[in-house]
């Protein structure tokens, strides 16, 4: 009997060096994850697989609202997390007024090229229209790092040779 006393304390000792969270991965239902104790933020973002350009939540108890995780002590056994990929929006206009702040938005690993065809598709111009961005009377140049919420005017430019719309 006192082995099982022994046993039963080692148990919840063990126990109490991990922790179970429920993890939320984005567009998957969330998953049980037992994982010792994290030391520290990048302890558990790597525990986790949760990449540098993602976002790690934790469900506040004292708000129910799911709150950025800046440090370790907010989280707890049976924690709810959720890990989010952030994402970019800019909104574009037609230079001519037939587009109007439609908004653009892509995810991190996004190229300039894909950007650009969904701005050129998103303004009504055919695949393939080079277009040049404007931010009043400046040029912006196509970029995955463009800030978010940016409103630009987009120009098409004419054929090399030819004249400009």
């Amino acid at each position: 009997q006192a082995c099982n006393v022994i046993f039963a304390a080692a148990s919840l000792a063990a126990m109490a060096n991990y922790w179970s969270l429920f993890v939320q991965y984005p567009n998957r239902e969330p998953v049980l994850r037992e994982l010792l104790v994290p030391q520290a933020l990048g302890e558990l973002r790597d525990v986790l697989e949760v990449f540098d350009d993602q976002h790690l939540f934790v469900n506040d108890l004292s708000t129910g609202l799911f709150v950025p995780v800046e440090r370790v002590s907010q989280l707890h056994d049976g924690a709810s997390v959720q890990v989010a990929v952030p994402r970019r929006r800019i909104y574009v206009s037609r230079h001519d007024g037939a587009v109007w702040e439609k908004p653009i938005v892509w995810y991190p690993g996004a190229g300039a090229e894909q950007i650009e065809a969904a701005i050129v598709k998103a303004c009504g111009f055919h695949i393939g229209t080079p277009v040049e961005l404007l931010d009043g009377d400046i040029a912006v140049v196509i970029s995955a790092t463009i800030p978010n919420e940016t409103a630009l005017t987009v120009v098409p430019l004419a054929p090399e040779g030819g004249a400009s719309v």
